[in-house]
């Protein structure tokens, strides 16, 4: 049986990161550890990490936004799936309790089909996500 639970920043970072590293981030980086939400969830089966995903919690407006989606590259296809649809249903409860929209922006199919399964509608095709980092340095 998966289960969801917060993520740890000292533990799961590491972890993340060797997982985007393997899939070659699509998004073209990875983001540093202050550029992820204490929102973030892990979903485990049997103690092994399946998969990560963070949300991000607008200021002023009853919404959030799912970002970072990671799976485990050593996951079977099947596992992927499961594992992203119990991290899905997870954050769709927790909007439902908190009175939330939902946003996120994905070009991965995969992806796409299992957010419009549990809901989620597409608003835009095509759309480019741009980032500004202000005085920041280094990566996001």
């Amino acid at each position: 049986m998966m289960k969801t639970r917060q993520w740890n920043p000292a533990k799961d970072y590491p972890l993340a990161v060797g997982w985007w590293e393997e899939r070659q981030s699509p998004a073209g980086y990875i983001p540093s550890a202050d550029f992820l939400p204490r929102a973030g969830f892990v979903v485990e089966q049997g103690g092994d990490p399946l998969c990560m995903g963070w949300l991000y919690y607008y200021l002023d407006v009853a919404g959030a936004q799912l970002g970072y989606l990671v799976t485990n590259p050593a996951n079977r296809p099947s596992e992927s799936r499961d594992a992203l649809t119990t991290l899905i249903r997870r954050v769709n409860a927790l909007a439902d309790e908190q009175g939330l929209r939902l946003v996120g922006r994905y070009s991965h199919a995969g992806i796409v089909q299992l957010l419009e399964s549990a809901g989620w509608e597409t608003l835009e095709a095509g759309q480019v996500a741009l980032v500004r980092m202000g005085k920041a340095r280094g990566q996001i």
